[in-house]
Order: structure tokens, then sequence, then C-alpha cells
């Protein structure tokens, strides 16, 4: 209660019920007289200490993890290096067309499942040892946190830099009309420094925005239920009741 009592993203129906057992001096004194409404907060008790509190994050994120799934294999790195290549040439080129053209990062999560498939079916298990690990190129069925991996990279590659359009108004002629800003060692230096200032903060800010369980972000359950549709491989029928009322005569 102290925690979820003003969270806006948990359930207020569950929140009216956690204060009414609380409030009910005798569901404590008299515990026998209330098992129904005594499980029920067991229950979410469990749910959250044991997975999320908020159910749209249950429905698409597992709260288990299996090690032995690879995830940083040759061939997600190989695929995901070539996406945010093409992701960010193609959006480069066309940046400064108006209106202008951009390929998201959903594309290349889209595209990369088949071309890890087909990687999984035709490259051979060949490979090296390094530090008492095997790194093959293929080492089995093409994973779920691969794909994962691939769409991350993406998602931060197909952007384009900050200083996009700070380059164009420091080269062009009718604003500042500086040469050096055409130098290619200075486009770099400057992209990377505007860049790993933004993801340095956002380093600093994970303990406050990513870590704590109230903090959901819908885009990023959108991602992860799309890369669970196409590695689920059980096709269970769930049953949801989204409302219920009675019926007096």
């Amino acid at each position: 209660m102290k925690i979820h009592e003003r969270d806006p993203n948990f359930p207020i129906a569950v929140v009216e019920r956690i204060r009414e057992f609380l409030g009910n001096a005798n569901i404590f004194e008299n515990p026998e007289k209330h098992a129904d409404i005594i499980q029920e907060m067991k229950t979410e008790a469990a749910l959250i200490t044991g997975n999320s509190p908020y159910s749209e994050v249950r429905a698409v994120v597992d709260n288990t993890d299996d090690p032995s799934i690879p995830s940083s294999t040759i061939r997600a790195w190989v695929i995901g290096l070539s996406f945010v290549t093409i992701l960010a040439f193609i959006n480069q080129m066309f940046s400064i067309r108006q209106p202008n053209i951009t390929v998201m990062a959903n594309v290349a999560q889209l595209l990369s499942y088949p071309v890890g498939r087909a990687a999984a079916a035709w490259l051979p298990d060949v490979g090296f040892t390094l530090f008492g690990v095997r790194h093959s190129l293929n080492p089995g069925k093409f994973s779920k946190k691969e794909h994962m991996l691939i769409t991350i990279m993406a998602n931060v590659g197909w952007h384009t830099p900050y200083t996009d359009y700070i380059i164009w108004t420091q080269v062009l002629p009718q604003f500042f009309n500086q040469p050096y800003a055409r130098g290619f060692a200075y486009q770099i230096l400057i992209s990377l420094g505007t860049n790993f200032i933004g993801y340095g903060i956002a380093g600093l800010c994970r303990r406050f925005l990513v870590y704590p369980s109230f903090c959901v972000w819908p885009a990023s359950l959108v991602t992860i239920a799309l890369n669970a549709a196409f590695h689920t491989e059980k096709n269970e029928r769930k049953s949801h009741t989204l409302w219920s009322c009675d019926n007096h005569d």
C-alpha cells in the first residue's frame, strides 16, 4: 500500500481491496472468518514478490530466465550490425528530404527473424573457444535473446544523430559557413560526444527510471510482446475477464 497507493499504473480496484483489508481490524482478530480476503491478499503479495505487480507486464514479460539460451552470438552481432548500418544509412540519407523518410527499429525486428532462422539453418557449426567459452557461427536454434539483442541494436542505431542539423547549419554558407565542419573527424567526434553525453545521463538515471518496478514503459512492452510472439511455440488459449455485471429483475 505504501509503494503503490499513488501509483497511476496499479489497478485502483486492488488498492481499494488492500485498503479495506488493512482497515478492518476484525480480519486480524478473527482470521478464520475472513479466509477469502486473506487468500486474495496472499495472492496479490505473491504476484508483487515473484512477478510484476502490473498485469500488462505479466502478460508479455517472463519472470524466469533460462541462462542456457545463447544471446551474444556471432550471428546476432553480424545481423544486428548489418541492420544498424542499413537503417542508419537510409535514415541519414533521407533526413534532409522534406518530408523525410524514416525506417524504424520494428522493421529490423520483423526482418531479422527470417534472417536469423535462415542463418540457423544454413550456417555451419564452426567456431573457436575463448576463455573457456565456445563461440560458433551456428550455436543452434535462433533464440529469442538473440532476436531481442538485434532489436535493441537496431533501436539504438536507427535514429539520426543529434548533430544532424547542427553540421548542416555550420556548413551551409547562408548560415555559419564554417569550413572545418566539413571534416570527417570533426563530424564523428561531435556526434560521438553528444550521443555519449545522452547515454551517460541515461545510465545515471537507470536507478530512477528503469530499475523501480513502477517504471513501466509501454513502448518497450510492445517490442517484447512482438518478440515473444515470434518465439512462442505454444498456442495456449487464455481467458480474460474484462468486466462482470449482475442482472437483477
